[in-house]
């Protein structure tokens, strides 16, 4: 019978054909939108799983109230590693990590600009986190002084098919000469911790001017490894001791953030070492609308074939008279929609190969199309495919193997009563409805995104260009740039786009001792103003024709001048 069942299904098919094409791209739609869900979500839940120690390893998240309001902080003072080592028993290692943007590195006469960053890390980063060497040790790679790591694709660059084992670097920004002694496979992209290269902490300028000891506000991205049975609720409270023992006044709380979840579940300030930073929400947002898009198939389906019934009718009622029970008709239709739904299924990876580059563009993601074939996806997505199959079917299965032989079989009406009318009904109003929603929620997206693209944001960064330069002042260098006459102005400033840290110690005249507003200074140089397009309120810009600008003038935005309750700064 099951032979039976699947030639009569196939006849019905290509007997059919502009109804079951209506049917199979419809489904094929919905699985589509499903498997590039399945994809994205795969993939940004893949990121810092493929750390050996990722289940006990967490980042050291600091809490502080500023009037009253909560602030949580990325970074953590630099000493706080070595601290916490010895008096808190449930941390078994600490790595301390940072990495600077847009650096350059020399060797002999060959300079490169880093394509990511030149970071920098205690000795212990290679034994909490997994990243395989092609040639060193990754426990001794980051011991020795003034040792630099790089990955495979900057020693390609760097020293084409040379040993670079041994080999002496020249970081341009005054670090001085590093050697190689160690070369890693370049960083998955599935990973928020991205460089080219690395090199110790204590060979950089932070590192070299301060020491374990001086609690100054250089700030660090601080993990952890926790002992095996150990608790992150228990050892937060005694590394909260230990910074409020040192910072008497500081008066901070620490969270320990698992180190899985840092891609996904970060809400953080001054978080710029976390690589394409995700967010759960949107994951859940998108991957309900998918679903959304998915039901809208199944109950298309189900319409079409209830519509279709009175051809159907007749067939039901010969199967009947000839000893079918109501079961085995239920089950010719839902095989037959089942079969739909796999046909809908290759269909719909042929719609996700040709879709996936437009998605990745949209996503701002690398996903491969070999990453389906990943042996959960695989499952997972046969089980979708079952069950859209199933559920699709399940009310036209009920709905024709309750014909009644007799009268189908005299010409009679094959209606379902009033009952099934309703049902038919309520599945066409909930599918507008769902429709509508979907249109809806897309014109407001669309809205939010235009409205971001076009809002004023007081500066215009139309046509302007960000790169890194040396910081030593070179007027020449300035003046090759302004003799292009596609240049039209130069500055230089901090990055437009990245956060600044933050300074409660700033004072006023008529200050209240106990206001610890955040101000976040900004270096600039005289040209920015006229580069950015952006409008002055009152007084004047820095100026070259007064050298004091230089060290005694400041320039405060109307929102600082508000918060200091002056009316005339």
């Amino acid at each position: 019978m099951l032979k039976n069942y699947l030639k009569i299904a196939w006849r019905n098919i290509v007997r059919h054909k502009g109804y079951s094409f209506i049917n199979i791209f419809g489904l094929a739609v919905g699985i589509a939108c499903c498997v590039l869900m399945m994809l994205w979500i795969s993939h940004e839940r893949s990121f810092d799983r493929f750390h050996a120690n990722r289940d006990s390893i967490y980042r050291v998240i600091k809490e502080t109230k500023t009037n009253g309001k909560a602030m949580l902080d990325a970074r953590t003072p630099y000493p706080l590693g070595p601290a916490i080592r010895g008096k808190v028993p449930e941390i078994i290692n600490y790595c301390r990590y940072q990495g600077f943007e847009s650096q350059s590195l020399k060797y002999g006469n060959k300079l490169i600009t880093l394509a990511s960053n030149l970071a920098t890390a205690d000795p212990s980063f290679f034994e909490m986190f997994t990243f395989p060497f092609v040639q060193g040790d990754p426990k001794t790679a980051l011991r020795g002084s003034h040792s630099i790591v790089l990955t495979e694709s900057t020693a390609r660059i760097l020293f084409g098919d040379e040993a670079p084992l041994g080999k002496t670097l020249t970081y341009p920004g005054g670090w001085g000469d590093f050697e190689v002694t160690g070369v890693m496979r370049d960083i998955p992209e599935n990973s928020h911790i991205q460089f080219d290269c690395i090199v110790p902490i204590k060979d950089i300028a932070p590192g070299k001017e301060v020491g374990d000891n001086d609690w100054k506000p250089l700030f660090f991205y601080s993990y952890v490894q926790l002992a095996p049975q150990s608790s992150a609720e228990a050892a937060a409270p005694k590394i909260a001791a230990v910074l409020n023992e040192n910072i008497p006044n500081l008066k901070a709380g620490i969270l320990l953030q698992p180190f899985k979840d840092v891609h996904l579940k970060s809400n953080f300030q001054w978080d710029m070492d976390n690589y394409a930073q995700g967010s759960q929400s949107t994951l859940t947002i998108f991957s309900l609308a998918a679903l959304g898009v998915l039901l809208l198939a199944m109950i298309n389906f189900m319409n079409l074939s209830t519509a279709r019934s009175a051809n159907r009718a007749k067939e039901v009622g010969l199967r009947k008279v000839s000893g079918a029970r109501r079961t085995e008709i239920m089950g010719q239709f839902l095989g037959e929609s089942v079969l739909l739904a796999f046909l809908g299924l290759f269909l719909a990876l042929v719609l996700v190969f040709i879709g996936l580059p437009f998605f990745n563009e949209l996503v701002g993601k690398k996903i491969a199309f070999a990453f389906l074939f990943d042996p959960s996806l695989i499952l997972g997505l046969l089980c979708i495919t079952l069950l859209t199959g199933l559920v699709s079917g399940s009310y036209p299965s009920f709905f024709l193997s309750a014909f009644q032989p007799a009268r189908v079989l005299k010409g009679g009406a094959v209606s379902g009563g009033r009952g099934q009318a309703a049902m038919r009904k309520c599945l066409v109003v909930f599918q507008f409805a769902l429709t509508l929603f979907l249109v809806m929620g897309s014109a407001v997206v669309n809205r939010q995104l235009k409205f971001i693209h076009e809002k004023n944001l007081g500066m215009d960064t139309h046509n302007v260009v960000t790169f890194f330069m040396p910081l030593e002042d070179n007027p020449s260098t300035i003046s090759a740039f302004l003799a292009n006459p596609n240049v039209l102005n130069i500055t230089r400033s901090d990055p437009p786009q990245m956060e600044q840290r933050g300074m409660s110690v700033v004072t006023w005249e008529g200050k209240n001792p106990g206001d610890e507003s955040q101000f976040f200074p900004v270096t600039v140089d005289a040209d920015y103003l006229h580069t950015f397009r952006i409008g002055l309120a009152e007084g004047r810009f820095f100026s070259r024709k007064f050298p004091s600008d230089a060290t005694d003038s400041l320039v405060l935005n109307e929102a600082a001048v508000h918060r200091m309750g002056w009316t005339s700064p």
